[in-house]
């Protein structure tokens, strides 16, 4: 089958639910949340002609002090909201938008959009939606030319839904309409594999990309056990938080390696974390050198459960660096496939490259297609 005719086949089950932005035109435009993608979306509508009126943001104080010109939800008390509608900038969780969403419409706005909801080919270049979203992907360029691949790995997935999220993902890029996808699982289950049909084995975790410990502590909270935790975290300002989220639960064995994870021992390129960030990403102009290293050469000797990675568009080099432990002792993954569009192919054939005997799984915890991890369980597990 081509993959014209795979797309043609769904088709009539994507119903698109975007709000076409033009439709503001007579309304005032204001923003919740004036962070880093607050920012770009900002520049974005500006410049199809579309103005925003104001930022609203919980840290407007800290923020004008910046010279942002942003003012608190109370701050905006008398400010008349009739004709108005609110943007949320910022990506909130399935858990968390409901009650934001209400909260607005207590302080009297009537119409509250998110960033999932609107129809960016009203407003957005693609290059924009290209730098947010899909990492360095050219899709008009590029796409042409993996459809045999991106077929290829439609038939490594377990399920037909799973076949279906997985066209959905790649339809709505090729649209740019992200309304078309259902709602995410929630955040706090990510990595968990909690209704993945198979016996998660998280004794031995490699936590590539820790953060602050937050992936081990949501883990614990799901009622997954670990004896061995090994964390990487190339900022230096959080390592000190994963020991103490692994000290609290009581971890037997943990530790913490301030490197990033690669395809080999090097020093690469990055730029800095913005503020209340956990993305570090490559960049070959980066202001910041992180020291990294490869799986095969840490654990010489180990055989690790689990591994999970969630490391900015490095997994695929990551992953080489981890070919020997796949290839010889076949451990779970959970790996995010969504910092660059073609991801969503290019890692699961990868890893069946490694080790054939994998069974893939594909989940979504976020808005948008972000957050989207594949599962990959061994024959005999």
């Amino acid at each position: 089958m081509r993959f014209a005719d795979l797309r043609r086949a769904m088709s009539a089950r994507w119903h698109s639910r975007a709000v076409d932005v033009s439709s503001f035109a007579h309304k005032d435009i204001f923003f919740y949340g004036a962070g880093n993608l607050g920012k770009k979306l900002k520049a974005s509508l500006e410049e199809a002609g579309i103005s925003v009126k104001g930022l609203i943001d919980r840290r407007a104080a800290a923020l004008r002090e910046q010279g942002v010109d942003a003012l608190t939800l109370e701050e905006m008390a008398a400010v008349p909201k009739e004709e108005s509608v609110v943007i949320l900038s910022a990506l909130f969780s399935l858990e968390d938008e409901p009650a934001l969403r209400e909260v607005l419409q207590t302080a009297g706005f009537p119409l509250v959009v998110a960033l999932h909801e609107l129809d960016w080919r009203s407003f957005d270049s693609a290059s924009f939606c290209r730098n947010i979203f899909i990492g360095d992907y050219d899709i008009e360029r590029d796409f042409a030319g993996d459809e045999e691949a991106v077929l290829a790995a439609y038939a490594l997935w377990q399920t037909e839904a799973e076949r279906f999220f997985y066209m959905t993902q790649i339809e709505a890029y090729l649209r740019r309409d992200f309304s078309i996808f259902p709602d995410p699982l929630p955040l706090r289950l990510q990595y968990a594999a909690h209704d993945v049909p198979e016996k998660a084995d998280m004794r031995f975790f490699v936590d590539c990309g820790a953060f602050d410990g937050d992936t081990l502590r949501a883990l614990s909270a799901a009622g997954r056990e670990m004896h061995d935790y090994f964390a990487f975290e190339p900022q230096q300002e959080l390592v000190t938080r994963i020991h103490a989220a692994a000290e609290e639960l009581a971890i037997p064995r943990a530790v913490i390696v301030p490197c990033g994870v690669s395809s080999t021992t090097q020093q690469i390129r990055f730029g800095a974390a913005e503020e209340g960030k956990s993305a570090v990403k490559r960049e070959a102009a980066g202001s910041h050198v992180i020291q990294c290293v490869s799986l095969d050469t840490m654990f010489a000797g180990e055989a690790p459960t689990f591994i999970k990675m969630d490391i900015e568009g490095m997994e695929i080099e990551a992953l080489h660096g981890a070919e020997r432990l796949i290839r010889e002792h076949h451990p779970q993954l959970a790996i995010c496939i969504y910092h660059d569009m073609s991801h969503i192919w290019r890692i699961p054939l990868l890893l069946r490259e490694f080790y054939s005997g994998y069974r893939f799984y594909v989940r979504n915890y976020q808005y948008m297609g972000l957050e989207t991890v594949v599962y990959a369980f061994a024959d005999g597990e």
